[in-house]
């Protein structure tokens, strides 16, 4: 969020130089967020929790989701180096153990809690509850470790020599009102939630939510009785100088060692990375959902030294 400064950067496991964190750029374990001193930027996880990273900050992926040997817990780990972060946590249809790590402290979340998680330069911890509670742990060594609670409300301060102090959490800061004004945004993009056929709900949740909410505001569902349930963008021409058509306005990235389309579109995350593009002659290009995902549903030809791509469609499966 925000478009002034410069642009916080992704470094990825095993690489030397960092990518640009465009929108809609995936996020996995063993990558580095890091943040200038005038830009700040959200991360988005399939399972709902949002992460938002403030200025001159270094928050690492640990692990999404991992399984857990001792416990039925699925393991997500963030690592914050340096500055601040607030996290929306959501836990999913699974049983999740969520967690920041500091140089000194370690900070779970609860189910639906909101708090801010701070590491200032002298070593200090510093975790804010808003909505929620957040459970800290931390001491010298790992027998001799101290567990606290942080209730809404409250705010939990854990200096470099283990001490801790409790007090009242402070309201109006740049962070949280900035972090306020963007959830009231947010909120409004998922306003008028529309209906869907039942078929959809077949489908994986991560469809559902798309469909009811950014598809409704940035287009529009269609019944097929032949493909089903289909969605197509409301296309603003002076948006796309070449025309619209899916897989033109973006970029590739290499992830995974695999080529991962970066759409521009706002809305693009879902419609690229899970179903495919179909072309109607009633209605243009279409989206048809599906459950299967990838990191782009486009096959590629090469002509004359020239690499291409187009979308992949409901008739390349017949080949």
């Amino acid at each position: 969020p925000g478009a002034d400064g410069a642009v916080p950067t992704v470094l990825r496991e095993g690489r030397a130089e960092p990518e640009a964190a465009l929108l809609n750029l995936p996020i996995g374990p063993g990558d580095t967020v890091r943040t200038s001193s005038d830009r700040r930027v959200e991360i988005q996880f399939d399972t709902g929790t949002i992460v938002r990273i403030d200025f001159a900050t270094e928050l690492r992926v640990e692990t999404i989701l991992a399984r857990s040997l001792s416990k039925l817990d699925e393991l997500s780990v963030m690592t914050l180096d340096r500055g601040r972060i607030y996290v929306m946590y959501r836990e999913f249809d699974r049983k999740e153990m969520f967690q920041v790590l500091t140089p000194n402290a370690a900070v779970r979340m609860k189910h639906n809690t909101v708090a801010t998680v701070a590491t200032t330069a002298d070593g200090t911890t510093e975790t804010q509850v808003k909505y929620g509670r957040a459970y800290i742990r931390f001491g010298p060594d790992e027998r001799s470790l101290d567990d606290r609670t942080v209730e809404k409300g409250e705010r939990m301060i854990v200096l470099k020599d283990h001490q801790s102090e409790l007090a009242a959490a402070i309201d109006g800061t740049a962070f949280e009102l900035w972090n306020n004004e963007v959830n009231a945004h947010f909120q409004s993009l998922h306003r008028d939630l529309s209906a869907l056929p039942k078929p959809i709900q077949k489908l994986p949740p991560a469809i559902f939510f798309f469909a009811q909410t950014l598809g409704s505001q940035w287009g529009e569902g269609r019944w097929d009785d032949l493909y089903g349930y289909a969605w197509r963008p409301y296309i603003d021409n002076g948006a796309y100088p070449w025309g619209w058509q899916p897989y033109l306005y973006g970029q590739w990235s290499s992830y995974g060692s695999q080529m991962f389309w970066i759409p521009r579109e706002p809305w693009g995350w879902i419609p690229y990375h899970l179903g495919v593009w179909h072309w109607s002659k009633k209605i243009g290009w279409v989206w048809l959902p599906g459950s299967l995902f990838a990191p782009a549903w486009a096959t590629w030809d090469f002509y004359f030294g020239y690499a291409c791509w187009r979308p992949w469609g409901l008739y390349d499966w017949m080949y």
